[in-house]
């Protein structure tokens, strides 16, 4: 009993701390990975809406062993589309013939260890499974099984419910061609069972998903302003109040969805005019 208590209050904690330690030492890097990130466009939430649909129905609908396809576009618009939910976070692929490398950097808040998390991983061409070449955090490097069993909890953990285990077993081989890469997938049940779950949520997201909101609305509160501001004489430095009240009282009168009036209205107050105001 005495050395249960010691592992738990001892040496367990102990472990840990040496261990969050040693990440902050080697897995913070100064520089980043990834450098630019791909500002996200109405295309790419497109882009991106699509591939997961195309690959829920194709995974779901599938009665024996079928080949997805995956292009770096596909990629670069879910990199994107990352980066907007969060701004601190960029990634990079690249696929070529040789496999897929792809990175992610976490831009941390100031502090004394460094400015930087960086991730990569590599994935070659396998004929037997989906196959991690290497992962790497920081410095913290890992090859072969090691960076797979790695990738493998950390989906796990992403997904719950044991997924990434599912995922892997899924995916049977991986061949890759410039700028694409083809996935042979065969049925897992309980992963159909989730992507349903995935698909049917999918279904609600508007078709016509834009980052900044529905251009078509945009434009009428663009043309609203346009007329406010020629009202107004053109007038430099004109009080924000001028504009705020009628783009909002047009927005009341219009009804329908008022989150998107009211985000299409924020649209137009901040890039709308060409001069500022204030």
């Amino acid at each position: 009993m005495r050395l249960l208590g010691w592992f738990l209050f001892v040496i367990l904690p102990l472990t840990v701390v040496i261990l969050i330690g040693a990440f902050a030492i080697y897995g913070v890097e100064k520089q980043a990975a990834v450098t630019v990130a791909k500002a996200p466009t109405p295309a790419d939430a497109a882009r991106a809406k699509s591939f997961a649909k195309r690959t829920i129905k194709q995974v779901v609908n599938a009665k024996s062993a079928t080949v997805l396809t995956v292009t770096e576009k596909d990629l670069d618009s879910a990199f994107a589309l990352m980066n907007r939910a969060v701004r601190r976070l960029k990634g990079d692929a690249t696929v070529t013939r040789r496999g897929l490398d792809a990175a992610i950097t976490l831009n941390l808040p100031q502090n004394p260890l460094g400015k930087y998390v960086n991730v990569r991983i590599g994935v070659p061409p396998s004929t037997d499974g989906l196959e991690v070449s290497r992962v790497s955090v920081g410095a913290i490097k890992l090859t072969g099984a090691q960076a797979t069993t790695v990738l493998r909890h950390g989906l796990n953990f992403a997904l719950g419910d044991n997924l990434g285990d599912d995922i892997l077993a899924a995916v049977r081989s991986a061949r890759f061609a410039s700028k694409s890469a083809s996935l042979r997938i065969v049925p897992v049940d309980r992963l159909k069972d989730r992507l349903k779950v995935a698909g049917r949520r999918l279904a609600d997201v508007r078709d016509d998903v834009a980052l900044l909101g529905d251009p078509a609305r945009i434009r009428i509160y663009y043309a609203k302003l346009a007329e406010l501001d020629q009202a107004g004489g053109g007038t430099a430095g004109q009080s924000l109040v001028s504009y705020t009240k009628p783009l909002f009282q047009l927005a009341q009168s219009r009804g329908g969805d008022a989150a998107g009036e009211n985000q299409a209205v924020s649209v137009i107050k901040t890039f709308g005019t060409s001069e500022p105001i204030r």
